[in-house]
């Protein structure tokens, strides 16, 4: 900042210079202008000298605070970001798309008011203000006269400013989003042969509108025709009024020519700052939008509740469980849900689409809590008999390995991609931990058979691999965390027959181990029929629950799905 303010108060120091410059160019003796001119080109070197030290140091060292800031920012918001609740991310205005473009728009959009900008800010500050001294100094009556035009140049700027609102910043962050699941997809949207669909979408709902440019266009290039003409005008008005000061005798032409070059000087550099305060303005936007996120208080914390030091055993215990999603209050997923989930034994959660399958499971990992119920009896569920609210959501899902329908492999190793599921720990899983989780999990064969074998890239979102390579890997991933409860959500749901197969049988073989409790969601019902227990839920309750054998023998609900899935699979 104090190369910054050096800098502006050299430049100042031109206003005078300027002037006395004409002056020797203008004095008779040689002798005296041959001087006087040695004299000022000196001065004029060191002040150059001095202003190029001050730009370079300045420029590095705001340059690098303002890549620490904006590098600090983006790290804040991104944990920010993940410290919310799972709740907060159903909300539309919390979707992946736009939260990537709020990381990647809105942080660099801060550089406008910090880093070297701050530092040209600051200067052009200085300057304007000393030279307004000087412009005092030397004459407060040209001073006034070419201030009188400013307040015009102020009003217009400050309107002009206005007309940089919110709506284009908000569309930039809602394209960004578009623009996500739309490239997201980019296989899907090709096939459907919708290209064209969504460049109209994105053009109609994600483009500010052609009105609103139009009139910020408008503005800002009457606002430009002002700055740079107001300054003849201004011209005009000083040599009038300094030719009536020096008939009156209260004013020498050095001195006319002092006060207004110093004003000059001031006033050229309030263009920079018209330009810099739409910047300054979108900066600021930018900046809300940040904190919003930066300052929301998550209702539940991670580390917030206990964390139990006798190992979790693998019970699990649904008593009376209602549920509400925080984004669709009107709708009851679970009614009074009951069941018990012994420990080491694997249930399969079966049922109609939306009657609360995967719910259960998303309650089971915490990202939401039950609902309170309309009865006097408490909606809870328990591990080992400790209530859910109480415990830390880290805790709980280290308890618990998760494989879902979708991989989500991550763009790096095999080996870093199964490894990952256990960044928690305070050393990372070792090769031989790795090896064997890749074994359990049927992986292990056809990760060596590969050139680069647990090196091997997969490619973003397991590009490179197959649907059923990317699921034992995640499968693997879950393994190696050697969790007490296994959750699987859809695992094979995906994946071709053959794929279907070998997953599968990963997943029996994980299923058996001693000791691990699992919880199986699916909905093609051949693929849960290893299971100890089938509980068959309809509207949010369980209404049959037993051994698969004992169902079918009973011919009741479960009964009802299997021939159902059975005649699906024949057609």
């Amino acid at each position: 900042m104090i190369l910054s303010i050096i800098s502006g108060l050299v430049q100042a120091c031109f206003a005078i210079l300027v002037t006395e410059i004409y002056a020797v160019f203008g004095e008779p003796n040689d002798d005296i202008k041959l001087k006087r001119t040695s004299v000022l080109s000196g001065i004029l070197g060191a002040i150059g000298f001095v202003r190029f030290f001050c730009l370079v140091m300045g420029g590095y060292l705001w340059g690098v605070s303002g890549s620490r800031l904006t590098k600090r920012c983006r790290v804040i918001l991104f944990q920010a970001m993940l410290n919310q609740n799972v709740g907060w991310f159903d909300d539309s205005a919390n979707q992946p798309g736009t939260l990537t473009g709020s990381l990647a728009a809105d942080v660099p959009t801060l550089q406008n008011i910090s880093g070297r900008r701050l530092a040209s800010f600051m200067e052009v500050i200085t300057l304007i203000i000393a030279s307004l001294i000087i412009a005092f100094y030397y004459s407060w009556q040209i001073s006034l006269i070419a201030l009188a035009f400013f307040p015009v140049l102020i009003v217009v700027g400050a309107f002009n400013m206005k007309q940089w609102t919110n709506d284009g910043s908000r569309a930039n962050v809602k394209g960004a989003g578009l623009a996500f699941e739309c490239l997201s997809a980019a296989k899907t949207v090709f096939s459907l042969g919708a290209e064209s669909h969504f460049v109209r979408r994105y053009e109609l709902e994600a483009l500010p509108s052609h009105k609103k440019i139009i009139k910020s266009a408008g503005s800002y290039a009457v606002f430009s025709a002002l700055s740079n003409s107001l300054g003849s005008f201004q011209m005009a008005a000083v040599f009038y009024g300094g030719g009536r000061l020096m008939e009156q005798k209260l004013v020498t032409i050095v001195g006319i020519f002092r006060a207004h070059t110093a004003i000059t000087f001031g006033a050229q550099q309030l263009g920079y700052l018209a330009a810099f305060a739409p910047d300054t303005k979108k900066a600021n936007e930018a900046a809300e939008r940040m904190f919003s996120v930066i300052r929301r208080t998550p209702e539940l914390l991670p580390d917030e509740g206990e964390f139990p030091v006798k190992p979790f055993q693998g019970s699990v215990a649904f008593k009376n469980v209602h549920f509400r999603y925080p984004t669709r209050r009107k709708i009851k997923v679970l009614r009074g849900f009951n069941y018990t989930v012994t420990q080491g034994t694997s249930v399969a959660l079966v049922g109609q689409s939306g009657c609360g399958k995967s719910t259960l499971l998303q309650l089971v990992q915490r990202f939401y809590d039950p609902s309170a119920s309309s009865s006097t009896r408490v909606s809870e569920i328990t591990f080992d008999g400790m209530d859910l609210r109480d415990l830390a959501p880290t805790w709980i899902r280290r308890q618990i390995g998760v494989v879902s329908q979708e991989p989500n492999l991550l763009d790096m190793s095999i080996h870093q991609n199964i490894a990952y599921g256990l960044t928690y720990a305070e050393q990372p899983p070792s090769m031989e931990e790795i090896i064997e989780a890749a074994k359990q999990a049927n992986a292990h064969n056809f990760i060596t058979s590969l050139p680069q074998g647990y090196d091997t890239p997969v490619g973003a979102r397991g590009s490179q691999l197959s649907g059923g390579q990317k699921q034992r890997i995640a499968i693997a991933r879950a393994l190696v965390r050697k969790p007490r409860l296994l959750v699987l959500d859809e695992a094979t749901a995906a994946l071709d027959n053959e794929s279907e197969r070998v997953v599968q049988a990963a997943l029996d073989e994980a299923m058996r181990q001693s000791g691990r409790t699992t919880l199986v969601v699916a909905h093609r019902l051949s693929t849960v029929e290893n299971c100890d227990r089938i509980v068959v839920l309809e509207n949010g309750r369980c209404v049959e629950s037993g051994p698969p054998a004992a169902l079918m023998e009973a011919h009741g609900a479960y009964y009802s799905l299997h021939n159902a899935d059975a005649k699906g699979k024949m057609a």
